[in-house]
């Protein structure tokens, strides 16, 4: 599998929903050892600890808009899978440059 660079090198990385991404950022590092990777603009941070990751990105109330990234071989393959057992696709599988 190709290197993505621009994300965390975990397999599984839950994106969590925050009204304040700052706050949220400053909250997850001081509560749980977590360490800032990557800030973008004041809508999404990367966080990590050891080989684990999460994502810190703009959304409303908390426990609402939260997904999961997950690196896979055959990203069609999984999306396949995923919705043919139920999974609540947001958005199917898109290339970016």
């Amino acid at each position: 599998m190709t290197r993505n660079r621009s994300v965390p090198d975990a397999s599984v990385i839950p994106v969590l929903a925050y009204p304040d991404v700052a706050e949220a950022t400053r909250r997850l590092c001081d509560a749980f050892g977590l360490r800032l990777r990557l800030r973008i603009g004041e809508h999404r941070a990367q966080l990590v600890y050891g080989d684990g990751a999460v994502v810190a990105t703009q959304g409303g109330e908390p426990g609402g808009g939260h997904s999961l990234l997950v690196s896979v071989e055959d990203a069609d393959a999984h999306h396949d899978h995923a919705l043919a057992h139920g999974a609540r696709i947001a958005s199917p599988p898109t290339d970016y440059p």
